[in-house]
């Protein structure tokens, strides 16, 4: 995780822009899980997302979004919708048709 963080630093990604999601960084019995090994102190500003149950709840720093894939593809799907407003069928900025939205809706195994 220290090198994939040093080489985006250094192709100017900011460490509060980053986003990690990971499906078990607490695990059953207490002990840390084995996506807790991306939380290395490098990545302190890092903003870190579990999308899976976490029985035991996750460590100090990560959010828990639950969902699954599906979780994780609403969460990327409002990280989209932030950075770029949809297009309308006109092609102008606005209200419409997200159709990255629906693709992500649509991609998402059943039950997942």
């Amino acid at each position: 995780m220290r090198d994939i963080l040093a080489v985006l630093v250094r192709r100017g990604g900011a460490r509060g822009l980053l986003l990690v999601v990971g499906s078990e960084f607490g695990a059953p019995g207490g002990n840390p899980g084995t996506d807790a090994l991306l939380l290395v102190p490098e990545a302190a500003l890092l903003i870190a997302v579990s999308v899976r149950p976490e029985p035991r709840g996750v460590p100090t720093g990560v959010v828990h979004v639950g969902g699954g894939s599906r979780g994780l593809l609403a969460l990327l799907d409002e990280q989209i919708r932030r950075a770029h407003p949809p297009a309308r069928a006109d092609g102008r900025r606005g209200p419409g048709v997200d159709l990255v939205r629906h693709r992500c809706r649509t991609a998402a195994p059943p039950g997942d």
